[in-house]
Parts: C-alpha cells; sequence; structure tokens
C-alpha cells in the first residue's frame, strides 16, 4: 500500500497526507509482522498438542492391551508388562 501511494501521490489531492501516511507504513509493517508470526505459532499449537495426545493414546491403548491379556489369559500374560510402562 504505501508504495501504491507513492506512485499514485501525485494524482491525490492536496489534502491527503500522503507524506504522514508514508511515515506510519515502518511501523505498521513491523507490528504486522509480529502479529501475523503470533497467528502462525498460535496455528502450530494445536498441531503439537494434537501429536502429543496421539503418543499418550499410544501409551495408555497398550496398558490396556496388556491388562485385556492378564485377564483373558493368565497363562501368557507377562506381569512385568503390568507394572512397567511401556515407551
Amino acid at each position: 500500500m504505501a508504495s501504491l501511494m507513492q506512485e499514485k501521490a501525485g494524482q491525490l489531492a492536496a489534502s491527503v497526507p500522503t507524506a504522514d501516511r508514508q511515515a506510519e507504513a515502518t511501523g505498521l509493517r513491523e507490528r504486522l509482522a509480529v502479529i501475523f508470526a503470533a497467528a502462525s505459532e498460535a496455528k502450530q499449537a494445536p498441531v503439537q498438542d494434537t501429536a502429543e495426545i496421539d503418543e499418550l493414546d499410544g501409551q495408555l491403548y497398550l496398558m490396556m492391551r496388556d491388562f485385556f491379556e492378564a485377564g483373558h489369559d493368565p497363562g501368557r500374560a507377562d506381569p512385568a508388562s503390568l507394572t512397567t510402562a511401556q515407551a
């Protein structure tokens, strides 16, 4: 927008404060960069959370599977697997 305003400054009315708007452009760009970076980071957080939840869900599944096997066939279940978490 700043380059467009600079390009078309001659076509705008004298009452339009083009110089003031040009001076504000740098500060606005910096603030927008911060906002867009924060938005991008916020979008990544659910992906990271989902990966952690999937990992914990897998560990929980393995523990439940071990308990299920222990309850249905005590002769084949490994008691050590019931007391230690599997990574």
